[in-house]
């Protein structure tokens, strides 16, 4: 263990962060620009490009993706992989039918942000960029039905939200040797992108 984690910091619109001894920053606005350095990169950050759908029903609670591969209590905002030659708002809308079976338009999702992680992984000598197009929308009362690799949708308040977090940051850093990467990397990057969301939607509503 290199130092004691730090979670997030909010100080004038600035953001930043610190894992362990390396720091991590995002710029205000839209854009946000993430950086990591990993003992080994979880292969869902290999993939270039994904687009996240922060979803909220008509009680005002998030819904979340479930999955069987996630530690215990983790959940993640619904979405997956924008493929090649493809827009990021048609791949939100593609991701979030395949996913929960709710068809919406271009035109009903938000854009939050865009967040740019630059990841270093010193072991390989390699360096990766993985682009999150993050979008909002309100499902109304649609009925959602998990598919694809998504096991469930679970229900959660901002506070819940803000938990869920907390948990993402202190997830275990050994390998998993099942997976090959630490599910610690993999929540450091993603309790920042959650963290982000729900700063770019409570920015957006009370503006």
């Amino acid at each position: 263990m290199r130092g004691k984690e730090i979670s997030p910091l909010e100080a004038v619109g600035l953001y930043q962060y610190f894992r362990f001894s390396a720091p991590v920053t995002t710029i205000t606005g839209m854009q946000h620009h993430l950086t990591f350095s990993m003992d080994v990169v979880p292969d869902v950050a290999k993939r270039d490009r994904h687009a996240l759908i922060l979803l909220r029903n008509p009680k005002g609670k998030f819904l979340l993706g479930a999955k069987d591969i996630y530690p215990p209590n983790i959940y993640r905002i619904i979405g997956g992989g924008i493929e090649a030659g493809e827009e990021a708002a048609p791949a939100a809308v593609r991701e979030l039918e395949e996913e929960t079976g709710l068809k919406v338009s271009v035109d009903q999702l938000k854009h939050l942000a865009t967040i740019t992680a630059d990841i270093d992984e010193p072991r390989s000598g390699k360096h990766y960029t993985f682009v999150t197009e993050l979008f909002f929308t309100d499902v109304g009362n649609n009925i959602l039905k998990p598919s694809d690799d998504i096991q469930g949708l679970q229900e959660l308040s901002a506070e819940e939200v803000s938990a869920l977090i907390d948990r993402y940051y202190q997830l275990p850093q050994q390998i998993d040797g099942n997976f090959g990467f630490s599910w610690n990397d993999y929540g450091q990057l993603y309790g920042m992108i959650h963290q982000i969301a729900l700063d770019e939607l409570q920015k957006r509503e009370t503006s």
